[in-house]
């Protein structure tokens, strides 16, 4: 989907929730309504809801956090145009064998020196 295409259905998406303001919209009734496909108006409403400018009632609702008159472009622009991060900082490897070897020793050096420590 390309940037222009995008932001667009966000205003259409958000324009919809301010029409039912206060009240839980599913993604289906505004894909209906405005005749967006269902899987664009699902991404665009995630993006909506991780930068922050509408709550998910439900797996696939979504409430308009404030007045749409209180929005600015840019703010939209952002939730559109912000980079997918769906995984985490770092992550542990888990299954190799000398990791996980390495990672017991640790824990069990950790521990050791604690009891050591406590004890006297």
């Amino acid at each position: 989907m390309n940037h222009q295409r995008v932001v667009q259905l966000a205003v259409i998406c958000l324009q919809e929730l301010d029409e039912h303001a206060g009240q839980a919209v599913s993604f289906q009734e505004i894909s209906q309504r405005r005749g967006i496909p269902l899987p664009e108006c699902a991404h665009v409403i995630r993006q909506l809801s991780k930068a922050g400018i509408v709550d998910l009632a439900d797996d696939d609702q979504a409430v308009l956090r404030r007045d749409i008159e209180e929005l600015t472009a840019l703010e939209i622009l952002q939730a559109m145009w912000a980079p997918a991060i769906d995984s985490p900082a770092f992550q542990f490897v888990l299954g190799h064998r000398g990791a996980a070897q390495t990672t017991q020793s640790f824990i069990a050096s950790a521990w050791a020196s604690r009891a050591t420590a406590i004890n006297g």
